[in-house]
């Protein structure tokens, strides 16, 4: 299915250098939105995201109860962005060949990252795991949207997408409403440091996170749509 719905240039793009991002929504329709740690399409057409148990468990356990998935990737150096949604959802541990495979999606963002004005060892304190903490999250992709910011950002991928280049109108996802996601966070960075309990919360200047507000590396906001679809859109500016 993914295959169908994205042509070469979208499928290199998930397998270079980019951040990737999961959104899924909880039993009031609350968003939900993590940093993942790298993706690739499967021979059987479904999309495999590698990320952190601890730092994902929140979650994990909406996309197992609601078996609802949003997945975001984004190239740092050119914004060009891309979102699949989808369902049919399994979690498992995370193979010897999988934590390569993160490893080397690593080696790519750091590149991606230097390229912008980041320094390496930030990007790879971002983007740190633990190997017995890295899970394996697959779904079926129902859906594609090319999310790279511009006027055509949210156009659809694929048989969809051409049906409405075809139409020569714009598809854009939006939902009624905004809601922020309450609840504490399940824990910080797997980096090898003790974990932090929930609810953990740590006090960041501004000043820290320039980059973010600047662009260098996107802030994103989640959003879900009244029957329960979760999205996500990487914000234009923040002030």
């Amino acid at each position: 299915m993914t295959r169908s719905l994205l042509d070469p240039e979208h499928l290199a793009l998930i397998d270079g250098g980019v951040g990737v991002s999961i959104a899924s929504r909880d039993h009031a329709l609350l968003p939900n939105l993590m940093r993942a740690l790298g993706g690739r399409v499967e021979p059987s057409g479904e999309l495999s995201v590698l990320l952190s148990a601890i730092d994902g468990a929140s979650v994990l356990a909406d996309v197992r109860a609601s078996d609802t998935i949003a997945v975001v990737f984004s190239q740092p150096s050119t914004h060009r962005t891309l979102q699949l949604k989808g369902r049919g959802i399994s979690i498992e541990g995370a193979s010897p060949s999988d934590v390569a495979l993160v490893q080397r999606r690593i080696d790519a963002m750091v590149d991606e990252l230097e390229a912008v004005g980041l320094s390496g060892r930030f990007a790879r304190e971002l983007l740190s795991f633990e190997r017995d903490d890295l899970l394996v999250v697959r779904f079926r992709p129902d859906s594609a949207f090319d999310q790279t910011p511009g006027p055509r950002a949210g156009v659809a991928l694929g048989i969809a997408g051409k049906a409405v280049a075809d139409a020569g109108a714009s598809v854009t996802e939006a939902g009624p409403r905004i809601t922020t996601d309450s609840r504490p966070s399940p824990a910080g960075p797997a980096s090898g440091l003790p974990f932090k309990p929930a609810g953990y919360r740590t006090a960041l200047r501004l000043d820290a996170i320039r980059s973010c507000l600047e662009g260098a590396t996107p802030a994103l906001i989640a959003t879900c749509a009244p029957d329960g679809t979760p999205n996500v859109s990487y914000l234009a500016q923040v002030q």
